[in-house]
């Protein structure tokens, strides 16, 4: 579906082209038509006329969060713009009606009003006549969709990560209590996180006090097919209620995702939220939202029962991983599994599974390599340069991914390559070869978790900092033993 043109004579070079004209008039009327005609233009190109149609709709829900996409439109940036052309129309046939009380006033300038009154009333039919026929579009073609998949023989939508699926209703239950919470922070309470998993058309996002493997895992099951993801884990970003918008907080989010992840969490909540993604140095993109009242985040029984099944799917992922996880308090990460434990269980106490689960991703990640020891092993007390070698055997690993990566970079020839290559090589720098004191892996630990470019590796690249921050655990144990 083609998209809305401007017409050339609502653009502010054309009125400003009666600029020669109007300086010979003997006392022109006051007028601000340049202005109002800067701003119409500024609102149109802020209108994604590409993105409204009915062309490259694959699915039924494509054709829905389409739909949605373009009522939220036709409420927000589509009715300032009509509100803008009825403006201009206004301002035009006002300086026109003054103007002609001069009957020696030039021609030209009038000529130019009368067109833009013109231009600016059919510009607003044109864009009404474009929402109303894409609506129509849009509707016919997700009935269609809809009407091949049930054909073809698809899965429902729960079985692939629908809005009624486990995983879904898990999602919301999260998000509802992030919203309350950061609506009437409790004194003390901890910040509340996300979790932001990018596929080809669609923006997922997990809300909630903790963020590791395990959401990330929820959210891609959520949006199958959608592979390949890029995944957005701000470990400084926070999720705060501001300007009556959910709003991420974080430096590490592109631009261009607000209304995706909007349209997404719409579907998920069944609510219109406004939402905001700002940087810490304060520029914001946000989404045109509705409200939201307190009642309408109030736990249904939906989220009750959710959050009841949390606790068990809990306590059953905790009894199976039990055999595993004692045996592993007498290997090389028994100290480090021993705390993980400790916390898991005060979590669990408190009904804080989100927190508990997540302890349990670190706790599967330490059996997955080598926390678990068989009995002969648990015997011969292990070297106690065991550790640094895994470390420096790590390390190695990581520099020659570091390594590739740049290697990458420096073939692409692009303007910032010369910059990111400097970048990369400090990283390899500061991965020391030898830390032998708490201080110093205390030190790499929070380098390697809040370093902007070893995120930026690992989340476009690769991993490098997942296998270090696991060994250095190990170190950290063997020294403080």
């Amino acid at each position: 579906m083609a998209q809305v043109n401007l017409p050339s004579n609502l653009g502010a070079a054309f009125w400003d082209k009666q600029k020669a004209a109007l300086s010979k008039a003997t006392k022109a009327p006051d007028t601000k038509l340049g202005e109002e005609l800067k701003t119409l233009v500024k609102l149109h190109l802020a209108v994604a006329w590409d993105g409204l149609g009915d062309d490259k709709l694959d699915s039924a829900d494509k054709a829905q969060e389409r739909l949605s996409a373009l009522e939220d439109a036709a409420r927000g940036s589509i009715k300032r713009l009509g509100e803008q052309a009825q403006t201009v129309e206004a301002v035009a046939a006002k300086f026109e009606t003054e103007a002609k009380k001069d009957k020696q006033f030039p021609k030209e300038p009038l000529v130019a009003a009368a067109a833009i009154v013109k231009a600016a009333r059919d510009y607003r039919s044109e864009v009404d006549t474009f929402v109303a026929a894409a609506k129509k579009a849009i509707a016919a073609r997700a009935t269609a969709l809809a009407a091949q998949q049930k054909k073809a023989g698809a899965a429902p939508p729960a079985a692939a990560g629908g809005n009624d699926s486990k995983a879904a209703k898990l999602v919301r239950a999260r998000a509802l209590d992030a919203i309350r919470k950061i609506k009437k922070p409790a004194p003390g309470a901890k910040p509340m996180r996300f979790l932001v998993v990018q596929g080809k058309t669609t923006v997922a996002s997990y809300l909630g006090v903790a963020i590791g493997p395990a959401q990330e895992k929820l959210l891609k099951g959520l949006i199958p097919g959608e592979a390949p993801f890029k995944v957005f884990k701000d470990l400084q970003g926070v999720l705060l209620w501001e300007k009556n918008a959910v709003t991420f907080v974080s430096d590490r989010l592109p631009g261009g995702l607000v209304k995706k992840m909007q349209l997404w969490l719409k579907k998920i909540l069944k609510l219109n939220l406004k939402l905001r993604v700002r940087k810490t140095t304060g520029e914001a993109e946000e989404s045109e939202g509705e409200d939201i009242p307190d009642d309408l985040l109030k736990a249904d029984p939906a989220e009750l029962a959710a959050k009841a099944q949390a606790g068990k799917d809990f306590q059953q992922r905790l009894a199976k991983l039990q055999p595993e996880i004692k045996k592993a308090m007498n290997g090389p990460a028994g100290a480090e599994i021993r705390e993980l434990v400790a916390s898991i269980l005060q979590h669990g106490k408190a009904a804080e599974f989100e927190d508990a689960d997540a302890e349990l991703d670190e706790i599967e990640v330490l059996l997955e390599e080598g926390g678990e020891t068989d009995d002969a092993a648990t015997a011969a007390a292990a070297p106690a340069g065991d550790a640094m070698a895994d470390w420096q055997a790590a390390r190695a690993v990581a520099l020659a991914s570091l390594k590739a990566v740049a290697t990458r970079i420096g073939a692409a020839k692009h303007a910032s390559s010369g910059k990111a290559i400097l970048e990369i090589s400090a990283v390899m720098k500061n991965i020391s070869a030898a830390p032998s004191s708490l201080q110093q892996v205390t030190e790499l630990q929070h380098y390697l978790g809040s370093d902007d470019v070893v995120h930026d590796v690992c989340d476009l690249a690769e991993d490098i900092r997942t296998p270090l921050l696991r060994v250095l655990g190990r170190l950290r144990a063997q020294i403080a033993a």
